[in-house]
């Protein structure tokens, strides 16, 4: 009987390492996904991202704790390397998306930091009114700036949207797992 007790103990603690070690792997896969994304990604973004991820892993975590037989085992198996698909399915448009916020990010900072003194700059050189001059400049400004601006929230939702994808997506391959 003894004997029964510590074999059954060896199988489940042997078991619970291989889930462990299994979502351990998972973790350092996705985070390396995440850590190769160029630049710097903007605080919502990343906060959002962190929070999905952070979500699947506790709900991986969850699931590997109620894994009863090997074949729920092969059914979390399963959903990890989907899930990791799925990560690597939006890798490039996450990589895009957040290229083209650092783009702006550069556009916007030249513009106020090279451009806007160059053209200041010629406007004084020429013969045209102070007063038109600053006028002009102004206009130029504020039209660049609602322009960086448009831009910014058209990429803002665009990454909005990818996230809500990939949350869905994510949701369907779990309750995929559960149906199973």
């Amino acid at each position: 009987m003894r004997n029964q007790n510590k074999t059954k103990t060896n199988t489940e603690f042997g078991k619970k390492n291989v889930m462990e070690i299994h979502i351990d792997s998972i973790k350092d896969h996705i985070y390396q996904i995440v850590q190769s994304l160029p630049g710097q990604v903007d605080q919502e973004t990343k906060e959002r991202a962190n929070q999905l991820i952070r979500n699947n892993i506790e709900q991986l975590d969850s699931v590997s704790k109620t894994i009863q037989t090997e074949e729920e085992l092969k059914i979390l198996f399963s959903y990890q390397q989907n899930y990791l698909n799925l990560i690597r399915e939006f890798k490039e448009e996450i990589k895009f998306l957040n290229t083209t916020q650092e783009d702006l990010r550069k556009e916007r900072s030249k513009f106020f930091s090279n451009t806007l003194e160059e053209v200041n700059e010629s406007l004084k050189k020429s013969s045209i009114d102070e007063k038109l001059t600053q006028q002009w400049t102004q206009q130029l400004v504020d039209s660049y700036t609602d322009s960086l601006d448009t831009s910014s929230e058209l990429v803002r939702t665009k990454v909005m949207e990818t996230v809500e994808e990939m949350k869905n997506k994510s949701e369907e391959l779990q309750n995929n797992v559960k149906k199973h």
